[in-house]
């Protein structure tokens, strides 16, 4: 029967594990009760929900889970071996490096973080509802390092955590954790103000028609408002909206954060021409600019609107004039051809004579 795992060790990496989260909360979804034998065929998850001390979904941006050391058993002892670039490959994980780290959990874990450039880990995007799931994972100690944070947030606290951790007496193969992020800035939004007007000449417009407005940026990264009734093109960014009948266009919310200081956005707004045969679309294109600025460590930004006429405008505005009035019928114009009127003139006169010559005859 194999050695019980040490207990100082695992121990001291699970108190690691809490001290390096904001508070954390720590659940097993999958546990094996009374022992302390780590199933070396099993694969374990972590889980994380990332949000704000409010207990508000914090979404966007990516986490890496690194492998630091592998969980193995070798001589019937259940240890930790470092993985490069974290250690030499293979060596034992000492205790007292275990113990050194234990008070400052939060410092070790971000030195392994300067090595883990060098690393391969497992990178995946935090989810709508703030949530991000590492799945599959060969038992032993992984570095989670938020490499790219949400926009306008500052990210988690890179931390160590064990892959099955103790929970008592289980394992928990697992796990879940919530650790906090902070604001860094307040973050902007922006909504175009596009409005649509119809224009009546006669007729009666049908309100079921559709209209449909593009957005195209000058460059395909850059940021765009989140719309998911809208289409978008892949290769260049481009956002398509419809609506129906006059009123406002909604491309959806800009967001501009902390990384978009200092930048400015170019981006194009046109109608595209319809099927309608009664309306005539509007060809104007508006050129809107906007520029992200730091003022007083507040976020600003400020828009620029510019119509394809070179006026420059406090709104984007598409007219259509709807005319249904029934086409005067085209007669094409042949022109005038004088000897067939002869011809039939001289016919005539031919006939007339020949049947007053017969009368006379038979008198």
């Amino acid at each position: 029967m194999m050695k019980r795992i040490k207990q100082p060790l695992i121990m001291i990496l699970c108190l690691l594990f809490s001290a390096a989260l904001f508070v954390p909360y720590a659940g097993a979804v999958d546990t094996v009760s009374d022992s302390l034998y780590p199933d070396y065929s099993r694969k374990g998850s972590v889980t994380l929900d990332i949000l704000l001390s409010d207990g508000t979904k914090v979404p966007g941006g990516y986490l890496t889970a690194y492998l630091v050391a592998a969980a193995q058993e070798v001589d019937g002892n259940n240890d930790f071996y470092y993985v490069k670039p974290f250690g030499t490959d293979g060596e034992k994980v000492e205790d007292d490096l275990i113990n050194k780290a234990e008070p400052g959990a939060p410092e070790l874990a971000a030195e392994l973080a300067k090595k883990a450039k060098d690393a391969e880990g497992v990178r995946v995007a935090v989810d709508e509802n703030g949530q991000v799931v590492f799945s599959d994972l060969t038992l032993g100690l992984y570095l989670i390092v938020q490499d790219t944070p949400a926009r306008g947030f500052e990210p988690i606290r890179s931390f160590l955590v064990t892959v099955p951790m103790r929970d008592g007496d289980n394992l928990i193969y697992d796990v879940v954790a919530n650790p906090k992020v902070s604001v860094s800035y307040k973050q902007c939004t922006l909504e175009l103000p596009v409005e649509k007007t119809i224009e009546k000449k006669t007729g009666t417009p049908d309100s079921s028609t559709k209209f449909s407005f593009r957005l195209t940026p000058k460059s395909s990264n850059y940021p765009m408002p989140q719309n998911t009734s809208a289409s978008v093109d892949k290769k260049t960014g481009a956002m398509t909206v419809s609506r129906l009948g006059a009123g406002h266009v909604s491309f959806g919310t800009f967001t501009f954060g902390l990384d978009d200081v200092g930048k400015t956005y170019t981006y194009t707004v046109e109608e595209l021409v319809g099927s309608n045969r009664y309306y005539s679309y509007d060809s104007r294109k508006y050129t809107v600019t906007v520029a992200v600025t730091m003022e007083k460590n507040v976020i600003q930004i400020r828009t620029n609107y510019v119509c394809s006429d070179n006026s420059t405008v406090s709104k984007i505005h598409f007219v259509n004039t709807y005319n249904n009035t029934p086409p005067t019928p085209y007669i094409p114009q042949t022109g005038q051809r004088w000897l067939p009127l002869y011809i039939s003139a001289g016919v005539g006169l031919a006939l007339f004579l020949l049947g007053w010559f017969l009368r006379r005859k038979k008198a």
